[in-house]
């Protein structure tokens, strides 16, 4: 059975993460990407909690299972954005690098 702290702790981390992603300006749902990896992982380990839970037939903490959940689903995707931006990053340089190097000698 789930306790209301269960339920009320990890949606407070879940509506901080919307409010960050607005503070961003990703206003826009389609944009809101910390958010939704945060709902997919509470939503995830709800279901886990569900299914340990009726594995062991027994009680389980949830917020030992939707926490990590919440957290570690927004601080992967945070990461992998990062990477991301790194990524295009370093290819918009290398192309900037090739375009500056065909001006010179085209104008030499």
């Amino acid at each position: 059975m789930l306790g209301l702290g269960d339920i009320v702790i990890p949606g407070i981390v879940v509506a901080l993460l919307l409010r960050f992603d607005a503070a961003r300006g990703r206003h826009s749902p389609r944009n809101q990407t910390t958010f939704r990896a945060a709902f997919v992982g509470y939503v995830l380990g709800l279901a886990l909690t569900i299914v340990v839970m009726n594995v062991f037939d027994a009680a389980q903490p949830a917020l030992l299972y939707l926490v990590p959940a919440c957290i570690g689903a927004s601080l992967y995707r945070e990461r992998h954005a990062a990477e991301t931006r790194a990524a295009t990053a370093e290819v918009a340089l290398k192309h900037a690098t090739a375009e500056l190097a065909r001006l010179r000698s085209s104008s030499a």
